[in-house]
C-alpha cells in the first residue's frame, strides 16, 4: 500500500509545501496578478457582472473562489488556500495522467520537473484558472484510462470534461485535440465527452460573445500568424517568446533525439502529448493571449524529454529545472536572477507573459506593505467627503478593495486619464486622488510621465510611490 501512494503522495505534497512556503513568506498579501487584479474584486463582489457574462468567464474557479471565502471570511485568505490547494492538485494530476504511458518512477519525475519549470510555475503562480482547467484535464485523460466500467466512466470523465470547460476557455480545445487519436478510432466513450465538452465550451464562448466580454475580443483580436504588435507575445514575438521559453530544453530535446530511442512504437505513445505540443504552439502564435498558450507548451516537451531519456538526461533535466525555480521563486523582483533580465530575457515585452520574480503581486511584493499604508492614508478623505473620489488603476484595485474605500468612491481606469467619465467628475467639481509610482520611477515602462494629458500635482510620498491630487488637463 505505501509503494502504490508513495509516489502520488510526493507529486502531491512537494508542490503543496512549496507553495506553502511561498504563501507564509508572503503573508498578509498574495502573489500573482490575476489574484489581485480579478479574482479578488470578484469575489468581493466589486465587480459584478450579469449571470451571462459571469458564464461566459468560465465561473468554476470564482464559484469556488466565493465559497472558499464564504467559509473562511477572508478573501485574500481564500484565494491563498486556493492557491496551495491548486499547486498540489496540478502536481498531482500530472503525475496520474503521465503514469497511465510511463512507468511511475519516470511519472514522477516529469510531475516534478513539469510542476516548477518556470513557465508552469508562472501559471501556478497566479492564473488559477488555467492551472484549475489544466488539473481538470488530465484528470479527464487519466480518468478515461484507469476507470473500469463502462457506466462510472462515462459518468466521471464526461463530468471532469465539463468542468473543464466551465474553468477556463483556453483548455477544452486542447482536451479535445489530445483525445483526437481516439476519436479517429470512433471509441464511443471519447465521442461522448469530446461532444459535451465541446457543447459547455462554445456555450460559454457564445457567452462572451453575448456580454461582449474583453476576453472573447483580446483573444480573437489577432488570428493572423506573425501580425500582431500586441504587448502580450504573439506572431513574429511569439517566436521570439517561445525560443526564449524553450532555451533550457532544447539541448535535452537533441540528447534525446540521439539516444536512439525513438521508434515506431514508442512515437505512437507519445501523440497525445506532441498534438498538446503543436497545437499550444499554433494558438500561441495565432491568437490574441496567445502567450499563455505558450506557458503551456513545456510541461508536453517536458512529457517527451522525460519519455524518451535515459537516466543521465533525467538528471541533467532535473538541475536545470531546480536552478530555474530557485532563481524564479527566491530573488527579488529589483534583483532577479539573471536568466529573468536581459541579456537573457532579451525583449523587454516578455515580462508581460513571465515576471522577473514571482516574489510580487500587482507590485513587488517589498512594496505592497507601503502601498497599502497609502491607501490607508486616504481613506479617511476619500470615504468621508462626498466630494472626493479616488482614481485606481487596475494592479492598485485590490489595495483599494483591502483599505476599505468604498467602492462607490472608485473610479476605475486601465492606463489613461484623458476619460470622459474622467472629465466630468473634475468639470462638476470633484476632488479626485490616486496612487502610483512617483515621477522618473517604472513598472514594466510605466510612469506618470506617460499620461501627458494630465495636470497633477503631488500630496505625499513615501518609497516609490505618491498620492497624487489630479487638477485636470493640459490645454
Amino acid at each position: 500500500m505505501r509503494a502504490k501512494w508513495g509516489l502520488p503522495l510526493l507529486a502531491f505534497l512537494v508542490p503543496l509545501i512549496y507553495r506553502i512556503a511561498l504563501e507564509l513568506y508572503s503573508n498578509p498579501f498574495t502573489v500573482g496578478y490575476d489574484t489581485l487584479v480579478f479574482y479578488l474584486p470578484h469575489i468581493t463582489g466589486f465587480y459584478s457582472p450579469s449571470p451571462v457574462e459571469l458564464y461566459g468567464y468560465a465561473p468554476l474557479y470564482y464559484i469556488i473562489a466565493y465559497a472558499a471565502k464564504s467559509i473562511l471570511g477572508d478573501p485574500l485568505t481564500a484565494i491563498k488556500v486556493l492557491a496551495i490547494a491548486l499547486q498540489g492538485l496540478f502536481g498531482l494530476s500530472l503525475f496520474l495522467w503521465s503514469s497511465t504511458i510511463l512507468t511511475r518512477q519516470k511519472a514522477l519525475i516529469f510531475s516534478l520537473t513539469a510542476s516548477f519549470f518556470f513557465t508552469t510555475l508562472r501559471i501556478a503562480w497566479d492564473l488559477h484558472r488555467n492551472a484549475l482547467g489544466l488539473t481538470l484535464m488530465l484528470l479527464t485523460l487519466f480518468s478515461l484510462e484507469m476507470i473500469k466500467g463502462r457506466r462510472s466512466q462515462i459518468i466521471i470523465a464526461s463530468s471532469l470534461g465539463i468542468l473543464t470547460a466551465l474553468c477556463n476557455p483556453l483548455i477544452p480545445p486542447i482536451l479535445i485535440m489530445m483525445l483526437l487519436p481516439k476519436l479517429l478510432r470512433r471509441e464511443k466513450i471519447s465521442i461522448l465527452i469530446s461532444s459535451t465538452t465541446m457543447a459547455v465550451w462554445l456555450s460559454t464562448l457564445i457567452a462572451q460573445f453575448m456580454s461582449k466580454s474583453s476576453l472573447s475580443d483580446t483573444m480573437f483580436a489577432h488570428l493572423i500568424p506573425l501580425g500582431s504588435s500586441s504587448l502580450f507575445p504573439s506572431g513574429l514575438i511569439g517566436l521570439e517568446f517561445f525560443a526564449y521559453i524553450m532555451v533550457p530544453l532544447l539541448p535535452l530535446f537533441l540528447l534525446c533525439a540521439l539516444s536512439g530511442r525513438m521508434n515506431k512504437y514508442m512515437y505512437k505513445k507519445t501523440i497525445p502529448a506532441l498534438i498538446w505540443l503543436i497545437f499550444c504552439i499554433i494558438l500561441g502564435l495565432t491568437t490574441g493571449i496567445g502567450f499563455r498558450f505558450l506557458l503551456m507548451a513545456p510541461i508536453p516537451a517536458i512529457f517527451l524529454i522525460v519519455f524518451y531519456s535515459g537516466r543521465k538526461t533525467q538528471v541533467v533535466l532535473i538541475g536545470v529545472v531546480v536552478v530555474l525555480s530557485i532563481g524564479y521563486s527566491t530573488y527579488g523582483t529589483f534583483n532577479p536572477f539573471p536568466y529573468f533580465t536581459s541579456p537573457w530575457m532579451w525583449h523587454s515585452e516578455f515580462l508581460n507573459a513571465v515576471p522577473s520574480s514571482m516574489l510580487q503581486n500587482t507590485v513587488p511584493l517589498e512594496d505592497s506593505q507601503t502601498v497599502i499604508n497609502l491607501f490607508g492614508d486616504l481613506r479617511a478623505t476619500i470615504n468621508e467627503y462626498n466630494d472626493s473620489r479616488l482614481l485606481v488603476f487596475r494592479p492598485m484595485l485590490s489595495y483599494a478593495i483591502l483599505s476599505d474605500i468604498s467602492p462607490s468612491k472608485i473610479i476605475l481606469f486601465d492606463v489613461i486619464f484623458n476619460n470622459t467619465e474622467l472629465t466630468n467628475y473634475l468639470h462638476e467639481g470633484y476632488n479626485i486622488y490616486t496612487i502610483w509610482w512617483k515621477p522618473g520611477y517604472q513598472w514594466y515602462g510605466l510612469d506618470m510621465a506617460e499620461f501627458e494629458g494630465a495636470n497633477f500635482s503631488i500630496n505625499a510620498t513615501s518609497g516609490d510611490y505618491a498620492i497624487y491630487y489630479i487638477k485636470g488637463f493640459k490645454n
